[in-house]
């Protein structure tokens, strides 16, 4: 489009504008300021739920450092109940050598009663009383027998004193190896306790770290919520305005049909409303309805319900259900709903040339139905990411977008 006609279709613009009631000059002022909230509601919950991202993220580490911790105190338990195998059975063997310690005392005890009675007997018969057993042999024989047996008898009891206390030493012995054992592993037990503890500790602070962050990602949830709240309110109170300026622009065009029809006056002769027909033979996408809310290219303004800082086509204001048509004959390509246009249909008039209609609000045609020139293609309205009822209409040229008043009669 060159400067001039561009300058050409400002003007139009302009001195439309000059012929809307202050009333309706007032609304665009609101209506910007109501944009500018929604920009500032969208932009303080983006910015919460940035937040609540990053809270999440950091419950995310706890919850897997807890996790960790769960899996190091459960090895810990595991150990602690081996070493409370450990501690049984030393503790059973205490109980045994202690057994066997009573029953050497008993039997030392009784060999020491044996031992006690002989003393007592010879010192109630005295050495005469063992000369006399030895004197009364028959013969010498018999006496180096006796003796032989009383010393026999002496040896005896004296080695059996010794077994016996050599016993008991060595179970005393064994009872202070497995005392000192049953020591260390009590001792091993007690380090195992405290790790536990430890980690439990750390468990402890990790949960308190993570209801922490839970409260907060609540209180900001709850803002989101209020912010949700008002966005949808700035957003309605957007739509109010784009309708009661559609409706304004509807009045003027109403009264300059009844003007010409009862052949007055136009009510408004400054304004100069484009053909319906542009020199490339293309038909304008919205018949009668000239008013473009967004141009072609680069937008400051971008909407926070996810609209790209580039405009790939137009926007032409209009209300919910004004008819849409095609600009040229062609092929219905897709009639489908897609997400960020919302209801689209796209139709392919020949020569690398598509049209682009979106945010519908409902199909006039279905895929592969060929349409005419001024056939309507579907009806203005606000679904996918739309701030209000429009019809984005892009043009697609060999791959590649363009501007489509380079090409539209205006």
């Amino acid at each position: 489009m060159n400067f001039k006609r561009l300058g050409s279709f400002l003007l139009s613009v302009l001195l439309l504008a000059t012929l809307i009631t202050p009333k309706a000059l007032a609304s665009n002022d609101e209506l910007e300021r109501a944009k500018q909230d929604k920009k500032n509601i969208a932009e303080e919950k983006a910015a919460l739920q940035s937040q609540v991202d990053r809270k999440k993220a950091s419950i995310d580490e706890v919850i897997s450092e807890m996790q960790r911790l769960d899996d190091a105190i459960a090895g810990i338990n595991t150990v602690i109940e081996e070493l409370d195998v450990k501690i049984e059975e030393k503790n059973q063997d205490i109980e045994e050598v202690k057994q066997e310690l009573v029953k050497a005392q008993q039997e030392l005890e009784e060999m020491e009663e044996d031992l006690n009675s002989r003393v007592r007997v010879m010192y109630m018969y005295g050495n005469d009383g063992y000369l006399e057993l030895l004197f009364s042999s028959e013969d010498f024989s018999d006496f180096i027998s006796r003796a032989d047996k009383m010393a026999a008898i002496m040896k005896a009891d004296k080695k059996s004193v010794r077994n016996i206390e050599d016993k008991r030493n060595e179970i005393e012995v064994k009872k202070d190896e497995i005392e000192e054992a049953l020591a260390e592993i009590e001792e091993s037990k007690e380090k195992q306790v405290e790790a536990k503890d430890e980690q439990e500790a750390k468990k402890t602070e990790q949960e308190a770290v993570r209801a922490a962050n839970q409260q907060e990602i609540d209180t900001f949830m709850a803002e989101i919520e209020e912010k949700d709240a008002a966005e949808a309110e700035a957003d309605a109170k957007v739509q109010q305005i784009v309708a009661e300026q559609q409706a304004e622009l509807e009045r003027i065009r109403q009264e300059k049909q009844a003007a010409a029809q009862q052949g007055e006056p136009d009510p408004h002769p400054e304004v100069e409303l484009p053909s319906e027909t542009s020199p490339t033979g293309y038909l304008w996408p919205v018949p009668g309805v000239y008013y473009i809310t967004s141009p072609f290219g680069p937008r400051s303004d971008v909407s926070h319900f996810g609209g790209s800082s580039y405009h790939n086509g137009i926007d032409i204001g209009a209300s919910t259900g004004t008819p849409c048509v095609a600009i040229a004959d062609g092929v219905v390509t897709e009639a489908a709903y897609t997400g960020g246009y919302g209801n689209l249909v796209i139709v392919d008039f020949g020569g690398g040339v598509s049209g682009y209609y979106g945010h519908l609000n409902g199909y006039a045609v279905s895929a592969g139905e060929r349409v005419s020139a001024g056939q309507t293609v579907g009806y203005v309205g606000s679904t996918g990411i739309s701030s209000g009822p429009h019809l984005h209409f892009g043009m697609l040229i060999n791959g590649g977008w363009q501007n489509p008043m380079n090409y539209l009669p205006y």
